[in-house]
């Protein structure tokens, strides 16, 4: 199943790699109403040089394959990355302190 969305970066989790093997995780909060829906998103193989280039506070769209899996009678699902854009940069951060002009 395809799901697509928009949301913001809130976190990056390390690389990991084994021999041609690459995975990224991050999570997006995805906003319903004036609730927060973090959902953590796995990049794998060629989708992680994109996901290396977002920054925490990036407005994204994204699309995501939702699968699941039974292990010992437990369940899980899992939300592989389909692409990402990037709609707008983390906002520079303001300036700390009074007034910074020169006169």
């Amino acid at each position: 199943m395809k799901v697509e969305a928009t949301g913001t970066v809130v976190k990056k989790f390390d690389l990991f790699e084994k021999g041609e093997f690459k995975k990224l995780e991050f999570v997006v909060n995805v906003k319903e109403g004036e609730y927060d829906n973090p959902v953590k998103i796995t990049a794998m193989k060629d989708k992680v040089d994109f996901v290396e280039k977002l920054n925490v506070g990036d407005k994204v769209e994204f699309s995501a394959f939702v699968s699941g899996n039974e292990w010992n009678d437990k369940y899980f699902i899992n939300m592989n990355l389909g692409f990402v854009k990037v709609l707008s940069e983390e906002a520079a951060p303001a300036p700390v302190g009074g007034n910074d002009l020169p006169f």
